[in-house]
């Protein structure tokens, strides 16, 4: 996506477009929220509005995953947008039936079934009319069965030029590997900067009270991501985050949710390149898998200080 004069006079705007990216210049200075926000026999859009009434405010970012045959973005990408929110798609190769197409079909313009589907979403992302960041292919690296790294790189460049000859200008491009890929495969599996608007990961703290999953700390999950990343010319997202709870600590010790939260919220304040975080809230009965923010009252109040941090606050920020 290029940045405008049109697009600069908002915030979302210039956050979507990638305008805000000149460190040097000091015009970083905040961190949109965004949220997956799930809830038991919940759909969308009330599974998100739940979310933003429990943490006390309107997220940023709206993310949700789609197959490469799903109407995306549809009516609640529309209406997330029209309610000032910025949509975030991910769309995989893999179809409704549970058939997938391959990345090196994908990139071909002769295969007539992939090229009518990624003609399709180019149409759409144009016709949405709104500022949408899209991920293609969320975590390519764990999805070795679409192909190898060149085919994911060249699906993922024949998916950009589709998209911008079709007009799809509001659309900016996110690249994401999981925090692992940082640094040891990105750049196998990095499209180049002519192709990518963002630069993203997505990392959990996978913690189950035994050494084959430790306790990590935020700033442990992501610095390989940051070192990567950082002073490439390109905002950065987290884009999918969040911990587990630790039963076998007090409700604030050192290693506790809420500590770990507070902790994210001291690290990104000094990652400025990093322009996005996006909570994934996910409830669950077993506490190391329950990603949701309120997973214990301690969780909850440090994500409420986080949500509330004027780091966290966009709206302050005056767009370039």
């Amino acid at each position: 996506m290029r940045c405008s004069t049109a697009a600069s006079s908002l915030v979302l705007v210039a956050l979507a477009t990638g305008c805000d990216v000149d460190i040097s210049a000091g015009k970083v200075s905040r961190c949109a929220l965004g949220a997956h926000a799930q809830s038991p026999n919940v759909g969308l859009p009330d599974a998100l509005t739940a979310f933003e009434g429990l943490i006390g405010r309107s997220v940023d970012i709206d993310r949700q995953y789609y197959k490469l045959d799903d109407l995306v973005p549809g009516d609640h990408e529309r209406w997330t947008a029209e309610h000032g929110r910025l949509p975030l798609v991910s769309v995989t190769g893999g179809l409704s039936s549970g058939a997938r197409i391959s990345w090196a079909r994908i990139a071909d313009p002769n295969d007539a079934e992939a090229s009518a589907l990624v003609s399709a979403l180019a149409r759409r992302l144009r016709e949405l009319g709104h500022p949408i960041l899209v991920i293609f292919h969320d975590e390519a690296q764990n999805d070795g069965a679409f192909g190898t790294p060149d085919e994911f790189v060249a699906a993922w460049r024949h998916v950009v030029e589709v998209a911008r000859a079709e007009g799809a200008d509001n659309a900016a491009w996110v690249w994401s590997l999981s925090s692992s890929g940082f640094p040891t495969v990105a750049d196998a599996w990095y499209p180049g900067d002519e192709w990518v608007d963002w630069i993203a990961t997505t990392g959990f703290n996978w913690y189950t009270g035994d050494p084959v999953s430790p306790w990590r700390t935020f700033p442990s999950i992501f610095a390989p991501f940051y070192e990567w990343s950082a002073g490439r010319g390109r905002p950065l997202l987290i884009a999918s985050v969040s911990s587990a709870e630790n039963p076998n600590e007090t409700e604030n010790g050192p290693r506790s949710k809420a500590t770990w939260i507070r902790e994210a919220l001291d690290t990104l304040e000094g990652w400025p390149e990093i322009q996005g975080l996006v909570w994934l809230h996910a409830p669950s009965d077993d506490p190391f898998r329950n990603w949701s923010a309120d997973s214990s009252p301690a969780a909850l109040a440090a994500f409420r200080e986080l949500a509330a941090s004027p780091h966290l606050d966009i709206s302050a920020q005056t767009p370039p």
